[in-house]
């Protein structure tokens, strides 16, 4: 990735103390640290005195965004060939400064990996778009006859497993516990499918394809992963969160009601495992603009998979359109566990990319997002 210049503002916002720093090519350093700057104006101020240009602006974003919830955000800003790096906040429950390179669980945003992998497989001849699923996974019990063009795009009619009675009830209920795909599937076996061909979001539709990646690669989720896209693009803080990772020592920890304290070694399993391909994926903001740019400039699937990835004005394959700015439509996604929310997005015109990520799920990383594209007009 280009990187012409490299900001990072690491914004300490604790006990009433605001601590800034950047790191840059034309060695410019700045620090600020008081205890007098306790309200979340001082804090944006000061994180505005020690940036430059569009990164000030960020920064200021940033702090005034996290104010003084719990937790924090983490973004990631590519524009015009320059990057900004920025974090505010707590990285967990011991009030460590959250930085810009640590890693988040970043839900949802797990569906572009996948669909990623997919269309590397029809490109390779392996998987046809068109082909239901069954062709691939001969013992399925869900979906047998779906395509994977409809699984891909959400257009399957297949119930969405987190959506059933008691799910979410049951995976809180036994933090400890790991979910395999196939008792995923089981929630929704017997459930009346919705119409095929009409859009309708469903987590299920991305379990099928987590299997359908392993039956191709015969191999599990991350090797195949590894193989096809964190290896060759040098991707090395993502991965599938399974019972097998290792936590990372850089995970940030959520916050989430009663469920999280920003503990960033609380049990979660149960989540991460039921999410699986749907939405298991730990990454950074860095890693996942790498992911983005390298998409984009046709560095993964062929510039016809791309078209097909996203052609759809409503939901391609594991990307959506997003409003940029005022000129300028970008692509991403979005993504929510509990403690953690994820957006990221580019727009192909510019090369301009966004990252946000929270790892406080009142935090919307959607609403950060949106509210610093407008600083890029």
């Amino acid at each position: 990735m280009t990187k012409n210049l490299v900001m990072t503002a690491a914004l300490a916002l604790t006990l009433g103390t605001a601590a800034c720093s950047t790191d840059s090519t034309d060695s410019t350093d700045a620090a600020v640290s008081t205890s007098t700057q306790d309200t979340v104006q001082e804090r944006a101020d000061a994180a505005s005195e020690t940036a430059h240009g569009l990164g000030s602006e960020i920064a200021s974003q940033v702090v005034e965004f996290v104010a003084d919830e719990d937790g924090g955000a983490a973004v990631y800003v590519m524009h015009e060939g320059v990057d900004h790096q920025i974090a505010a906040g707590a990285a967990n429950d011991a009030g460590d400064p959250l930085k810009p390179d640590q890693a988040f669980r970043v839900g949802s945003i797990s569906k572009s990996f996948v669909s990623v992998m997919v269309l590397q497989m029809v490109d390779e001849g392996s998987v046809a778009l068109d082909e239901p699923l069954s062709t691939y996974l001969p013992e399925t019990t869900v979906g047998a006859d779906t395509t994977i063009r409809d699984l891909l795009s959400h257009r399957s009619g297949l119930p969405n497993y987190t959506d059933q009675a008691l799910f979410f009830v049951q995976v809180a209920s036994d933090p400890s516990h790991e979910y395999m795909p196939d008792e995923i599937l089981a929630d929704v076996a017997d459930a009346e499918p919705g119409p095929v061909g009409e859009y309708a979001y469903s987590n299920t539709n991305y379990v099928l394809l987590g299997q359908l990646v392993e039956a191709i690669d015969e191999t599990d989720l991350n090797s195949a992963l590894a193989a096809r896209v964190t290896e060759p693009l040098g991707l090395s803080e993502t991965f599938f969160e399974t019972a097998q990772t290792e936590t990372p020592d850089n995970l940030v920890g959520g916050w989430s009601g009663f469920f999280l304290g920003g503990d960033p070694t609380e049990e979660f399993l149960s989540v991460a495992s039921s999410s699986w391909a749907a939405g298991a994926l730990i990454s950074t903001p860095q890693d996942l603009a790498v992911f983005l740019e390298s998409l984009f400039a046709d560095e993964l699937i062929s510039a016809e998979m791309l078209t097909e990835m996203t052609s759809d004005e409503t939901y391609g394959f594991g990307i959506l359109p997003v409003v940029f700015s005022a000129d300028s439509t970008g692509l991403g996604h979005g993504g929510a566990v509990p403690g953690y929310l994820s957006f990221m997005a580019i727009a192909p015109q510019t090369g301009d990319i966004v990252v946000a990520l929270t790892n406080n799920d009142s935090l919307n990383a959607d609403q950060l997002a949106a509210e610093i594209m407008p600083l890029l007009e």
